[in-house]
């Protein structure tokens, strides 16, 4: 058995080796944190803006940025789109933002389905690798999430 700690899996990594034949072996993963399904998620509400930080995988948190105001919201790394789905419909807004923010799978790897799950949405992202990407942003770039203040920038303006 070997264990993978320290970085950003800690100890939630379990590699269990064994003999399949001769002069191979199997590795079978599994993923062991005591805290995965008890963090529950946090809601930060400040004027007309609501953030709920959903936990994610084992490591790793989405950001759901509801404007109370226009009951519109954008969900920042959507790696699991049906726990953003129902946290939105939990808040009663209509989902229409992406904002990831790297290709890698942990933080990108919903936008492919939730984009088929929630047709017309806008996915931004700064790199063409980035699944589902609607409109590339880069160094600088400003935009708006909602229609009417500004209260989500993209990069520095």
């Amino acid at each position: 058995m070997v264990c993978a700690g320290g970085g950003r899996i800690g100890p939630a990594l379990l590699l269990l080796a064994g003999p399949l034949r001769k002069g191979f072996s199997t590795f079978q993963v599994n993923f062991a944190h005591p805290e995965f399904e008890r963090r529950p998620p946090q809601i930060i509400s400040q004027a007309n803006m609501k953030v709920e930080i959903l936990p994610a995988l084992t490591d790793n948190y989405m950001y759901l940025l509801v404007d109370e105001e226009t009951k519109e919201a954008a969900i920042v790394d959507p790696v699991q789109p049906q726990k953003v789905l129902d946290a939105a419909k939990k808040h009663g807004v209509k989902l229409t933002t992406v904002l990831t923010t790297h290709h890698h799978w942990d933080h990108a790897g919903g936008n492919e389905k939730l984009a088929k799950m929630e047709p017309g949405l806008r996915v931004y992202g700064g790199d063409s690798r980035v699944g589902a990407l609607t409109q590339k942003v880069s160094h600088l770039t400003t935009f708006q999430v909602k229609k009417h203040q500004q209260w989500w920038r993209g990069g520095e303006g």
